[in-house]
């Protein structure tokens, strides 16, 4: 009977595990295709993730091999890489909006900056954001407290003015603070802004490179002021927009509420009427 009892217990472990582990499967393949998903949502081009790992116990997500495609036109498969991303969130943070990452660590990231008919590939990747947002495919937002890029390289290719050869920038260390904690950006940002926020000021790090031609400096940080600007505006968009659905909401509801109230004192006055004539008919 004990060796029974043992064997069921046994068993029990057993399913307890496997069953575990699907669910860990899963997961990793939901937040993979989510990421995805919404990353391709987000920027009007094509997202590719490789792999996601969900740890339900220390509060972190890895995200290997992602990837954007370059907008059209432009030479290079993709126009942004990164090797791995790491981000301390909780589960249960993964279901809120918006959604509150303590901080992204992004390891081996790859930039290309392209030059066609000149316009760069980062203005031409602002242009490809989707200009609204449907009830129905609205992607999540963020609030990112410190993301830290390491290992990142930066890639001019030939099609500026003066530039022959392609030029590789290997970057120091950086950190892009206080993502979507700004005033205005309302409930956190778009996978958009986080992604163009880090490829902006890899671009801008590398501007300053030696290793690039000072007349290619000026016109990278002439290109990029207008980017950061433009970003801007796309934010305040978006907030003034969520602001006046706010407003029509408060404005429904008050109406409502003014609906109901005016409802409730007819139908007051109407008891009073009735209660009046009933004691008035009385002998």
């Amino acid at each position: 009977m004990i060796k029974k009892l043992k064997w069921v217990v046994v068993g029990v472990v057993l399913l307890v595990v496997v069953a575990v582990v699907l669910v860990i499967v899963n997961l990793n393949s939901i937040v993979r295709s989510g990421v995805q998903s919404a990353a391709t949502a987000s920027l009007g081009l094509e997202a590719k993730l490789d792999s996601a790992s969900v740890s339900l116990l220390g509060g972190s997500v890895s995200l290997s091999g992602f990837g954007v495609a370059s907008p059209a036109g432009f030479a290079a498969q993709r126009f942004m890489e990164v090797g791995r991303l790491g981000l301390q969130v909780g589960y249960s943070e993964l279901r809120s909006d918006p959604i509150r990452v303590g901080n992204i660590s992004v390891d081996k990231p790859r930039l290309v900056l392209e030059q066609k008919d000149l316009k760069l590939n980062l203005a031409a990747v602002l242009e490809s954001i989707p200009p609204t947002e449907t009830p129905w495919a609205t992607p999540p937002k963020l609030i990112v407290g410190v993301i830290t890029v390491k290992g990142a390289e930066v890639v001019i290719r030939p099609g500026f003015p003066g530039l022959a050869q392609e030029i590789v920038v290997a970057l120091p260390d950086l950190t892009v603070e206080d993502i979507g904690t700004a005033e205005d950006a309302l409930n956190g940002v778009a996978i958009k802004q986080v992604v163009l926020a880090v490829a902006t000021e890899m671009a801008r790090q590398a501007a300053t490179s030696d290793k690039v031609p000072p007349e290619l400096q000026a016109l990278l940080s002439g290109d990029l002021a207008g980017i950061k600007a433009r970003l801007g505006g796309v934010i305040k968009e978006q907030v003034d927009k969520a602001r006046d659905q706010a407003q029509r909401q408060l404005d429904q509801t008050t109406g409502q509420v003014k609906d109901a109230a005016g409802r409730a004192t007819d139908d007051a006055q109407k008891a009073v009427k009735e209660g009046l004539g009933g004691l008035l008919k009385k002998p």
